[in-house]
């Protein structure tokens, strides 16, 4: 590739074609006037009749019709047109990812659970792995943020539903332990619970397609067993509520119950036997339909999140130790 932005070489080593000429190529196009694109792009009227004759000899066809009001493309130099806005678009596509240029702005939607953990620390972490960069955070249900990812209303999202439809992709970031939560002294600390045990309680839970839902009834199913819900909720806070007051328990990742836990509103038995996981996966649109920049800001965003994670949760819960109590 010769210096100047070459996009072909001859066989000499000439450049036949530079995003330059192509950038010129693409503004006579556009005001349909050699004259004024000359203005428009500070070049010798010359030098620019120079650079069409060049491309109309490299694709060996007429690309424009000359006549007394300027220049009209035609058929072939619409096509030529076209592929020159590629090339110039995939050009500064791959100067910013080369150069790990962040986007000016990222727009990353989380579940509540995710929300509650990371919405404070991770605006500040990303800047310090993606410098410049703008995060705006949008909190909601697992199965919309996938929606938001599809419709490009979000750049990236932490999802517990694996997209299904065509032009997504996900990349699994941490499984998530579930946990059988009940009032303040319901549970001692790091107490285990058999997940035979957990179903039999009276229980609260989100109504569907709420991922925690669907997760513990297909395992639930797996066993040949049936949760018993005595209450269906949609919302988390007041789901919790419920728990708190001894109107039933819940089943729960760790994330959507820490400031609870915190608060001895509530306590929590780590559920085994087996034990129920469900997987938090970083959602976007394939590369292909996706901004370069975004896919550059995955890794960081990634790394943001592990290095946020493990301190935003309390301490001790994290898995049962030797010794812990099992019912």
């Amino acid at each position: 590739m010769a210096a100047g932005h070459g996009i072909n070489a001859g066989r000499d080593g000439e450049a036949l074609m530079r995003i330059r000429d192509l950038e010129c190529y693409i503004r006579v196009c556009e005001v349909g006037s050699i004259n004024r694109a000359a203005s428009d792009l500070n070049i010798a009227q010359p030098a620019l009749g120079l650079i069409l004759k060049r491309m109309e000899h490299e694709f060996g066809a007429q690309l424009f019709v000359r006549h007394a009001r300027g220049v009209t493309t035609t058929g072939q130099g619409d096509e030529v047109c076209r592929w020159a806005r590629e090339v110039i678009e995939g050009h500064r596509r791959m100067r910013e990812r080369l150069a790990h240029h962040w986007p000016r702005e990222l727009r990353i939607g989380l579940p509540p659970s995710a929300a509650s953990l990371l919405a404070v620390n991770l605006p500040a972490a990303s800047q310090r792995w993606m410098p410049g960069t703008e995060v705006h955070l949008l909190e909601e249900s697992s199965h919309v943020l996938v929606e938001y990812v599809a419709s490009n209303a979000l750049d990236l999202a932490l999802t517990f539903q694996t997209p299904g439809g065509e032009g997504l992709e996900s990349q699994p970031v941490l499984d998530q332990a579930l946990y059988l939560v009940g009032g303040p002294d319901a549970f001692g600390p790091h107490e285990t619970i058999r997940f035979a045990k957990a179903l039999d309680r009276d229980l609260v839970m989100s109504a569907m397609p709420a991922s925690v839902r669907f997760v513990v009834e297909r395992e639930a199913e797996k066993i040949g067993l049936r949760p018993r819900i005595v209450h269906e909720l949609k919302s988390l806070s007041l789901l919790k509520e419920f728990v708190s007051h001894g109107m039933g328990a819940a089943i729960l990742p760790l994330g959507s119950i820490a400031e609870d836990l915190r608060a001895r509103k509530i306590s929590a038995a780590r559920i085994i036997d087996p034990e129920i996981r469900r997987t938090l996966s970083i959602v976007r649109r394939r590369a292909a339909a996706s901004d370069d920049a975004v896919e550059v800001a995955e890794a960081p965003l990634l790394r943001c999140i592990r290095s946020t994670l493990p301190k935003a949760l309390p301490e001790g819960l994290m898995a049962p130790r030797a010794g812990d109590a099992i019912h």
